[in-house]
């Protein structure tokens, strides 16, 4: 009789699913999840008649356990693993990572992983209070030349507070109050995690739920954020033009909000235009393609 009556349960909760369901980010406490993210970019830059290509890619591992479940989310220990960079440029390369301290950068990174800090993240992927980061940030950087880290600012860029809530909105990002069933739409805005000023207005379109995962697709317009598309590079002053799409897939665990697996595509292009100066007198356009493949793995 227990049996029929589990089963009846079960079918009822079948039922319910395939009628709407509300999505929402709430991990299972005593339980550690892994988020895999790696971002392979492609930049060509245009010189006249001369082109610059660089490759390069962004690979990550990081950890998420619920410690404190509140009202609408929870308090989140977070910790990276497994940090890495490689880029690609006329024939020079350059590896990095958090597992080879040969080099400066390779060794602040080494000092990242592992170290757990605290984060606020509520039902709607929303990020509040990080506590922890920038100490660990600190201790990590301490004791380094920086005239030995060129690149000490994209560490803190895409490590630190600012990089690490740009970062969590790719895969956090997703989420609605409207009950969800198969076809349905809705739709979300943030701010790219590519280095460059660009907005994403994001459709996302469930498919299916099959087996307790949301199967969707993701299509996004890009453009440049109008309040940053000035700016400053090395000196001279610069203004953005940038437009493109997103295309791309995830699939979700329905009862937590976890992706299992995703995979974007971006696609941009459009130019940077350098003003007058001592080096450019007539000013110069600086054509640019930017395409970017990024994949995720949640365990």
């Amino acid at each position: 009789m227990k049996t029929l009556i589990s089963l009846a349960g079960a079918l009822i909760l079948i039922g319910a699913a395939k009628e709407s369901i509300v999505l929402q980010f709430a991990l299972e406490e005593n339980k550690v999840y892994k988020q895999d993210v790696s971002i392979e970019n492609t930049i060509k830059q245009s010189f006249g008649m001369q082109e610059m290509v660089v490759e390069s890619s962004i690979r990550s591992s990081t950890y998420f356990e619920l410690v404190q479940r509140e009202a609408n989310g929870g308090l989140y220990d977070i910790w990276y693993a497994d940090l890495a960079t490689e880029s690609k440029m006329d024939g020079m390369e350059q590896n990095i990572s958090s597992d080879d301290d040969s080099t400066p950068l390779g060794a602040v990174l080494g000092a990242l992983v592992e170290k757990k800090f605290q984060v606020e993240i509520d039902n709607k992927g929303e990020v509040g209070t990080v506590s922890g980061l920038e100490e660990i940030l600190s201790e990590a950087m301490e004791g380094t030349d920086a005239a030995a880290l060129p690149m000490a600012e994209m560490i803190e860029t895409s490590y630190g507070e600012p990089g690490l809530i740009r970062n969590l909105e790719m895969t956090l990002n997703i989420f609605t109050d409207e009950k969800l069933k198969k076809g349905k739409q809705w739709k979300t805005t943030q701010l790219s995690n590519s280095g460059f000023p660009l907005i994403l207005e994001t459709t996302f379109t469930l498919k299916s739920l099959e087996g307790g995962v949301l199967h969707i697709d993701v299509y996004s317009d890009i453009s440049v954020d109008p309040d940053n598309a000035d700016t400053n590079l090395q000196g001279m002053d610069a203004t953005i033009f940038l437009e493109g799409e997103r295309k791309g897939s995830l699939e979700v665990e329905a009862a937590t909000g976890w992706i299992l697996s995703g995979e974007y595509n971006d696609d941009i292009a459009g130019s940077i235009r350098l003003e007058d100066s001592a080096q450019f007198p007539e000013g110069l356009t600086v054509p640019l393609e930017i395409a970017s493949r990024i994949h995720i793995k949640g365990q």
